[in-house]
């Protein structure tokens, strides 16, 4: 399945979470301390990702390992599905190949560049990422999202990431495989 859209954009509700994350577990000064006032984003809005890349870096430097990792993206990707109850009952008990051959469920808080999912082996999913903003947040980000999403079904396993650049096109693969 290959889904392609425009302009890059996340929704504010991803901000506000991304935001109420920080807050819960650096306490309520950690927004001044990178310089974000939630009011200025609303649930509905849509958003540049440089919006959402700039305040997931913000976060990074303020609160990071200072390793230039960017792992920091992927924890807060990863924790904000995983101790959602919302994402824990729709994806409990789900089959992983069916659930990440399906993009469908990232076009309420992301849209942009092409995803190109295919069930590659047996208890592997591949996925292609193209044309999004070539920058490791995001692609760090995604990939914590993609973790906790194989967790919530019930499985374990592990998300890989190559990240290359072809054609001067950024595209990074995840690999996910379970047990």
């Amino acid at each position: 399945m290959v889904i392609v859209m425009s302009e890059a954009m996340v929704k504010g509700d991803l901000i506000l979470k991304v935001l109420e994350h920080v807050s819960n577990k650096r306490g309520k000064d950690s927004l001044v301390k990178i310089g974000v006032d939630p009011s200025g984003y609303l649930i509905e809005k849509w958003y540049p990702i440089s919006d959402f890349l700039s305040l997931i870096s913000k976060i990074d430097d303020a609160y990071g390992d200072g390793d230039g990792s960017k792992a920091i993206a992927s924890r807060i990707g990863y924790e904000i599905m995983k101790f959602d109850f919302r994402w824990q009952m729709l994806f409990r008990g789900k089959d992983p190949k069916d659930v990440f051959t399906s993009t469908k469920r990232q076009d309420g808080q992301y849209r942009g560049g092409r995803f190109e999912a295919s069930a590659t082996e047996d208890k592997k999913v591949t996925i292609i990422l193209r044309e999004w903003p070539n920058d490791m947040v995001w692609y760090e980000f995604y990939k914590g999202r993609l973790q906790a999403v194989l967790e919530l079904t019930g499985n374990t396993g592990i998300v890989d990431i190559t990240c290359i650049e072809l054609d001067d096109e950024p595209t990074c693969t995840y690999d996910i495989i379970w047990e």
